[in-house]
């Protein structure tokens, strides 16, 4: 009996085994990069935000970095080689990904390293050394992305917010508080209905996170201004959030 019994539970563990590992590979087979946390809310739920690896870009906006650029970081390299009219080399330097946020976001990417300038006309454009195409397109992309992907938490970052190019920082310091409040309006109502509460805690559980139904984390790194504009939905950048990337590797997301 007692061996009966014994086969019985092998059989038992074997069949389960089996059926684990056709669920994994059936699991495997229909993973999609698009969806991949959606996919793993199962076990993802259950963890905190830091308790999990994102993975993410840096520099995420500088693919629309194009010839046409201002200089946003003072550079004699960068001035010598647009003299020389060099500067399909140079965007091509500073361009880091070829694809926009919506390809970036479409290959399972969920963290955004963003580099934001002013120019002197005001215009507010993305930046990694010079300048790339105005924020507003940008923007519109991660909103469309975050409304189709409802249970897709994307956290982005704002690393470095310039007020202007290196050759009109003076003149443009009486209008820093402008910039910024402008700046902090923009991403607020571009994402308003989707920014995650800052009332959560700093390291809150995935389940709390769905619980309020939105998925975009802001979060500003050094400058304590944009916090306290939106206090209740702007995060300070010393939160508990894993990234996964090499700023060294150029990120080719398009297909």
């Amino acid at each position: 009996m007692t061996t009966l019994l014994a086969t019985f539970l092998l059989l038992v563990s074997i069949i389960l085994a089996d059926l684990v590992t056709i669920n994994t590979l059936e699991r495997v087979k229909n993973f999609s990069s698009e969806w991949w946390m959606t996919q793993m809310m199962p076990e993802l739920k259950t963890k905190r935000l830091g308790d999990i690896i994102i993975p993410g870009t840096h520099d995420s906006g500088s693919w629309s970095i194009t010839k046409n650029f201002f200089i946003i970081k003072e550079s004699t390299v960068i001035l010598l080689a647009s003299i020389l009219g060099l500067n399909d080399l140079i965007a091509s330097w500073y361009r880091r990904h070829s694809g926009d946020f919506t390809d970036q976001l479409t290959a399972g990417f969920r963290y955004l390293d963003l580099n934001v300038a002013s120019l002197h006309s005001g215009l507010l454009v993305w930046s990694h050394q010079i300048s790339g195409k105005a924020i507003p397109q940008g923007l519109l992309q991660i909103q469309r992305f975050a409304r189709k992907h409802r249970t897709e938490i994307i956290v982005l970052h704002f690393t470095h917010i310039i007020a202007g190019p290196s050759d009109s920082n003076k003149k443009l310091k009486s209008n820093v508080v402008d910039f910024k409040i402008r700046l902090a309006d923009i991403i607020f109502k571009t994402f308003g209905k989707f920014l995650i509460p800052t009332d959560i805690g700093e390291n809150p559980k995935i389940s709390e996170i769905y619980k309020t139904k939105r998925n975009i984390l802001a979060m500003f790194k050094g400058d304590p201004f944009y916090p306290k504009t939106y206090p209740d939905y702007f995060w300070r950048a010393d939160i508990n959030v894993n990234v996964s990337f090499d700023k060294e590797n150029h990120i080719a997301t398009d297909s």
